[in-house]
Order: structure tokens, then C-alpha cells, then sequence
């Protein structure tokens, strides 16, 4: 009421010239909207700093679970970092808008482990984030290996991003020994994964486009979004913890066996480095149908040393 009041004293005192017309009146009359509108902009534009604040912060927080949840792996299976990843120029790295970390680490001693990766990746345009840890086993114990990753998209999806799983091991395939689906497989792990992908607000993500990713995978595997920070930092931490404790509880595998299972995990990797390779290319996005070098370096980096020398395309 008070705008039309404003526009029609306007017109009133602007009555008898000419120069002004009905149509500048309207204008006018319009001027507190266009204000408005201009307001709301410089609005915006202020809360973005903050936004970008929220964002920062989510990724330090992820980064924080990333790294407390390795030293409980470095601290318990005494792991030392080496010079693999910057062998292949990928122990930092940037590409683009895209920046991130690789590093491969082995026991001080021992022989329970291949090895464990531990990788993340951050546009630094964006909220978007994923940090890796991936524990490879060795041959003398039959110990699933494991898989973790977590992260934020908000352009993708609402909350944070989970994906978890216990990749089976050994020429006897997944279901024909009783043993090791009861004790890696069972009812009690069964349901603790339930809960998680039961969770209210929780969508199941995409599968990958990766064969070789999905040649990997167990039943328990699933990838989600729409958790809240400490359902990340609770779920990661369950998960690592049951396969340390895993760890912690095998017997040695019979040598006799261990050439089988060598041979098996070899070849896991080789999927696992292919899988990579379509990973980056998803993460890297537009930056990464022309550079096909850092693509291959990073899938090795994240993947670690392969006993045969395979070098192979991604599907």
C-alpha cells in the first residue's frame, strides 16, 4: 500500500510535464522491488564466505576421522610409510581444480600384510572431498581384505558418502566354506551392516561403472549417502575395528595354500587397479579425458605395488 501511495503523489507532482510518461511512472513504482532484488543479491554474495566456511570445515572434519582411524591401523599393525607413491610423483599432487594425497605403507616387520593405502581427494572450488583407507592382506593369513571410503558432494547427494565392504580371499569361491562365511560373513556382521543401510535418511549411491570394481566386491558391500558426520565417524570406526580384531584372531595359513591365495590376491589388485582408474576419471571429472598419465599414476599409487607387472586399460 505505502509503494502505491509513493508512485501516485509521483505522478501527481510530475502531472502537467510532458516528459515524464505513465510508463516512467510504472518504473518508478517498480524501483522498491528492483532495490529489493539487489539487496537479496548483496545478501548472497555475504553468506558465501560462510558457506564456504561450512564447507571447509566438513572437509577438515572428514579429513580428521581419515587420519585418526589410520594411526589406530599404523599403531596396531606397526606400519611404515614408503617411498612408492612418490615414485610415482602422486604423494601430493594437484590436477586442475583437484588436489590430493597418496600413500602406500607395509609392516616394520612381519608378513600378515601386502600393504595399506591410505589416498584422499578435494576440489578446491567445491565442498567435495573423498578419503580412502584400503588394507591389502598377504598370504599367510586368509583374512578378508579391507575397503573404506567416505566423503561430501553436495551437488551429488545431501549429508556424507559411506562405502564399506570385506573383499573375500582365496581360490574357494565366496559360500563353499561353512568356516569363513561364519566367521567373516556371518549373522552378527550381516546385521551391523543392515543397521546402517536401514538408516533413516539413507539413499544407496550409484554402482560403479567399474566391472573390475564390481568383480571385487562381497555381499556385504555398500556404498550410501545421507549420513551425519558422527554416523561416519562411529560407522569407520566399527569397521576397522572388527577387521583389526580379525587380525588380531587369525591362524596362519598352511603353506601349502599360500601360492593359491598369492595368485588370487594378485589379481585382485590388477581389478582394484583398474577400478581406480575409472574412480579418477569419475573424480577428476572434465580434467580427465586429457590426462590419461596422472590417471594411471594415481590408480597406481592408490592401488601399491602389483607382483606381476600389469599394465592394463580400466573398465
Amino acid at each position: 500500500m505505502r509503494i502505491t501511495l509513493v508512485a501516485l503523489a509521483v505522478m501527481h507532482v510530475l502531472d502537467g510535464f510532458s516528459l515524464f510518461s505513465p510508463s516512467i511512472c510504472l518504473h518508478i513504482l517498480a524501483l522498491p522491488t528492483t532495490l529489493l532484488r539487489i539487496r537479496m543479491k548483496d545478501k548472497l554474495r555475504s553468506t558465501a564466505p560462510v558457506l564456504r566456511m561450512a564447507v571447509s570445515e566438513s572437509i577438515h572434519r572428514l579429513g580428521d576421522v581419515h587420519d585418526t582411524l589410520f594411526k589406530v591401523i599404523q599403531d596396531q599393525l606397526h606400519l611404515k610409510s614408503t617411498d612408492f607413491c612418490e615414485f610415482h610423483r602422486v604423494q601430493t599432487w594437484t590436477a586442475g581444480p583437484h588436489e590430493g594425497r597418496c600413500e602406500w605403507f607395509d609392516e616394520v616387520k612381519g608378513s600378515k600384510l601386502t600393504g595399506v593405502s591410505k589416498y584422499s581427494i578435494t576440489r578446491r572450488d567445491s565442498n567435495k572431498a573423498s578419503f580412502s583407507i584400503d588394507g591389502w592382506l598377504g598370504p599367510s593369513l586368509l583374512v578378508p581384505h579391507m575397503l573404506l571410503r567416505f566423503g561430501c558432494d553436495p551437488d551429488a547427494f545431501a549429508g556424507y558418502s559411506m562405502s564399506l565392504d570385506f573383499i573375500p580371499r582365496g581360490p574357494t569361491p565366496l559360500g563353499s566354506d561353512a568356516n569363513l562365511m561364519e566367521k567373516y560373513y556371518g549373522p552378527d556382521t550381516i546385521q551391523f551392516y543392515d543397521s546402517i543401510v536401514n538408516k533413516s535418511g539413507v539413499s544407496h549411491l550409484p554402482p560403479s561403472p567399474s566391472f573390475s570394481s564390481r568383480l571385487l566386491r562381497s555381499p556385504l558391500f555398500f556404498s550410501v549417502a545421507g549420513l551425519g558426520a558422527d554416523d561416519v565417524m562411529m560407522l569407520s570406526k566399527s569397521h576397522v575395528e572388527r577387521w583389526l580384531r580379525w587380525l588380531g584372531d587369525a591362524a596362519p595359513v598352511d603353506a601349502r595354500q599360500r601360492g593359491a591365495i598369492n595368485s588370487r590376491d594378485d589379481k585382485q589388485r590388477q581389478f582394484q587397479y583398474r577400478s581406480m582408474l575409472t574412480y579418477y576419471q569419475e573424480q577428476l571429472e572434465d580434467f580427465a579425458s586429457d590426462n590419461d598419465d596422472i590417471m594411471r599414476r594415481l590408480s597406481a599409487g592408490s592401488t601399491g605395488p602389483i607382483a606381476e607387472a600389469y599394465i592394463g586399460g580400466g573398465s
